[in-house]
């Protein structure tokens, strides 16, 4: 599967905010402060 840059881009944002939602939600991304694109990608 192949992006454009413009699909690359909204690609990293959604992973982005889904990120931060799991950081707030999950208290083990917070304790141990994982960056919110980590804790999405690791939930995928």
């Amino acid at each position: 599967m192949e992006l454009n840059a413009r699909q690359a881009v909204i690609s990293a944002i959604l992973v982005l905010f889904l990120g931060r939602c799991l950081n707030r939600k999950i208290h083990f991304f917070k304790h141990y402060n994982i960056p919110a694109p980590s804790a999405a990608a690791h939930c995928q």
